[in-house]
């Protein structure tokens, strides 16, 4: 490491640069960083940051950055004895559905949290502070603790504020503060780095958080309005956000119809506001407490002050009665129509950049739950799903969800009115890691400039790749984690969003909307299948569907998966006994592409050929159909009561892990005939009367000869027909 700082300082941009400690150039702060290393009086975690940018081949703008981080962590931590935090410090020790036994790693969360947030974090957004923290209701109460708070600056400094940062006594200096300066507030900070956050996925230690006075002492995430961190320096700016975003992942968790969160760091003296939307996370920049102490009071008593709207919370489901309830209009006629939601949502998704789709079950008044309602965050440039219900429904198609109820609430764009996102800076993370997610095999740095001495690092740039729609393109996009529905495994391949790579229209952010819709009849997800004679009867079934939605409708489902596929009464569908859910993504066959930045298709059930980048048809969501079926046999079927002890690992991991490429060539692999009854061991003992359907339609499917056949026939009724008569044909010797 001496050695990469002797050829930083010898190179012509360290005399150019000017020093970060009040020397003469930034060269002369490199000569005290090699003095200190030399001497083993530095701490080795803040070398981290630049060792990872060399060994990465970063830019040279990067590897200087991440000098100048060096620099400024180090002015600032006495000595190696000095604890540092870092997310490091916030152990994981539960699973999500994706991260299962030694899947479960820190880094592979991070890697999730990491893939949402990457092409779509803004730094320094103009507006935000006034947008946010001025010119509200309480904005005099704030101007009142403004007044009392002077006493406690000597016009340069807070005067109790701790010199060296440590957490507990920055946490100490705070608190005093709430106690003198906040006791009217409606809300409180809270401590809770000695309790972990209760309902979720992962045991987290938030430094603060804020919530209503007077809630109980056991904290959950349904409960905080407020996210806080607070750090020595920010010298990894990096990991402090990815801590941030794993906690509002887990916040959006708790509260799945949430709009948005807001969220803050202190480094030290210097704080950074934030707010977290499915769209990504945007902040103000930093700023120093000391030279702004205004700003830091308005922002301290914002978010202690803030009401429901302001702070992001859902204010569409009205509490009445200890009942949850909403109101929509109707489909026909738009009467206004109250419905009771039961408390407890039958999905929810835990990601931040998403559709954030969440569905309740929901009932007329002194009816049964016969509805569901379904929250979603849906691109602006898509057509509406209850448009898309209501033309199936015009068509006279069976077996797809029926409308009955339906609003828009609201939009990103809305609440980012009076944000100046053009003079913004679109965050680049320094790439630290080599890891195989599809995202980063998808994405290449840019092409930097040459500063000769740190070529000898080997920073040698590479062309960026674009990034374009599946609809017009062959191109590859990445995934977007769905988590994408709950589940991590189920991630939802996407477009970065807000990311400057893409071109399909002048907007910095992808806008998306928020759109309500009731439908009918309610069902259990398929995933709650209770007999293999069940699940096949309701995958026929919802393949009948598909069917006629599209031969009849003329409409393509295009994200086949198992949440988007329900068990449903015969006798309440049409006799139907599973039925289609979720038309946010579909298309009208022969439609242009929409605009939109997000892709279609859920990871693991995604077809072959839609890895390959070949535009999206039938086909594909046929294969996906078949991928339900046999994800559901050896992956859910170990759920059911008296199946047998589950086995430790599945070689259907390599559906939704790894890059593009190695799922593709797994999931190849896997439908060679060898290779798929070594899938087929894994059910259980009690589905081996599903075995022989899943042979059939794999040979149905792919035709294997010299390879898989993962061509769209123009006949349709070449698959339809044969498929059909192939679940029927299962159902058959199951009854038998």
């Amino acid at each position: 490491m001496n050695r990469i700082l002797g050829i930083l300082w010898a190179s012509p941009v360290a005399i150019g640069l000017a020093s970060r400690t009040g020397g003469d150039a930034l060269a002369s702060d490199l000569t005290t960083i090699r003095i200190r290393l030399s001497r083993g009086s530095i701490n080795h975690d803040l070398l981290r940051l630049l060792s990872q940018a060399v060994v990465n081949k970063a830019s040279d703008a990067e590897i200087w950055t991440a000098v100048i981080d060096l620099i400024v962590a180090a002015s600032s931590v006495p000595s190696t004895s000095s604890r540092i935090l870092s997310r490091e410090d916030t152990p994981v020790t539960t699973s999500s559905a994706l991260l299962q036994g030694s899947e479960q790693t820190r880094a592979r969360v991070e890697e999730l949290v990491l893939d949402k947030v990457r092409y779509c974090t803004y730094e320094s957004v103009g507006g935000f502070h006034a947008k946010y923290f001025t010119g509200k209701n309480w904005s005099r109460q704030a101007e009142q603790v403004w007044r009392a708070a002077k006493k406690k600056h000597n016009g340069a400094q807070w005067t109790e504020f701790p010199v060296i940062p440590e957490q507990n006594d920055v946490l100490k200096w705070l608190f005093g503060l709430q106690k003198d300066l906040l006791g009217k507030a409606r809300c409180a900070y809270f401590q809770s780095t000695l309790t972990y956050m209760t309902n979720a996925e992962s045991k987290r230690r938030v430094d603060l958080i804020v919530k209503a006075k007077g809630a109980d002492t056991q904290h959950e995430w349904k409960d905080v309005a407020v996210i806080g961190e607070l750090k020595k320096s920010n010298y990894d700016w990096r990991g402090t956000l990815l801590q941030l975003s794993c906690y509002v992942r887990d916040l959006f968790a708790g509260q799945p119809t949430r709009r948005f969160v807001h969220a803050f760091v202190m480094y030290g003296a210097e704080m950074e506001t934030w707010v977290f939307d499915r769209s990504g996370p945007y902040s103000a920049g930093r700023f120093n407490i000391h030279k702004e102490p205004e700003r830091f009071i308005q922002a301290l008593c914002g978010y202690v002050m803030m009401s429901d709207e302001e702070l992001g919370l859902d204010t569409f489901i009205n509490q009445q009665d200890g009942k949850m309830c909403v109101t929509l209009s109707e489909s026909r006629g738009g009467k206004k129509w109250k419905l009771e939601l039961d408390p407890d949502p039958i999905v929810h998704q835990r990601a931040i950049v998403c559709r954030g789709t969440t569905c309740y079950r929901a009932k007329a008044t002194h009816r049964d739950f016969d509805y569901v309602v379904k929250f979603s965050w849906v691109s602006d440039k898509r057509p509406s799903e209850a448009k898309m219900l209501e033309e199936a429904q015009k068509q006279g198609i069976k077996g797809v969800a029926r409308l009955v109820g339906y609003c828009e609430l609201t939009s990103v764009a809305d609440l980012r009115k009076g944000l100046d996102f053009e003079a913004s800076k679109l965050h680049r993370f320094h790439v630290t890691s080599t890891s195989n997610s599809p995202m980063q095999s998808r994405h290449s740095r840019r092409t930097s400039s040459s500063v000769s001495k740190v070529q000898i690092l080997g920073s040698h740039g590479q062309q960026k790749r674009k990034w374009v729609e599946v609809d017009s393109s062959s191109k590859r996009s990445r995934p977007n984690s769905s988590e994408d529905i709950g589940d991590g495994a189920n991630r939802a391949a996407q477009e970065p969003s807000g990311s400057s790579l893409m071109n399909h229209n002048n907007n910095p952010f992808s806008n998306r909307v928020l759109r309500v819709l009731a439908i009918s009849p309610a069902g259990r997800s398929i995933r709650q299948f209770m007999s293999p004679a069940e699940l096949v009867a309701a995958l026929r079934d919802a393949i009948r569907a598909h069917q006629s939605l599209y031969l009849e409708g003329k409409i393509l489902h295009r994200d086949i998966s198992e949440n988007n596929i329900i068990i449903t009464d015969p006798k309440k569908a049409d006799g139907f006994h599973g039925m289609l859910i979720d038309l946010d993504l579909a298309k009208i066959v022969g439609a242009g592409p929409s605009g939109a930045r997000h892709r279609t298709g859920t990871m693991q059930f995604m077809a072959i050929g839609v890895l390959k980048g070949e535009i999206h048809t039938y086909r594909h969501d046929l294969e996906s159909f078949f991928y339900v079926l046999v994800w559901l046999s050896v992956r859910r079927a170990w759920d059911l009561p008296g199946v047998g002890k589950r086995p430790a690992a599945s070689r259907l991991t390599g559906w939704y892990t790894g890059s593009y490429y190695n799922m593709l060539t797994t999931k190849k692999g896997q439908m060679d005939e060898n290779g798929f009854e070594d899938i087929l061991t894994e059910m259980p003992p009690a589905f081996e009367v599903v075995k022989p359907l899943c042979r059939t339609l794999r040979e149905i499917l792919f035709k294997y000869r010299d390879g898989p056949y993962t061509g769209t026939p123009d006949e349709p009724d070449d698959f339809y027909v044969p498929m059909l008569e192939a679940f029927n044909e299962a159902l058959r010797a199951i009854e038998v």
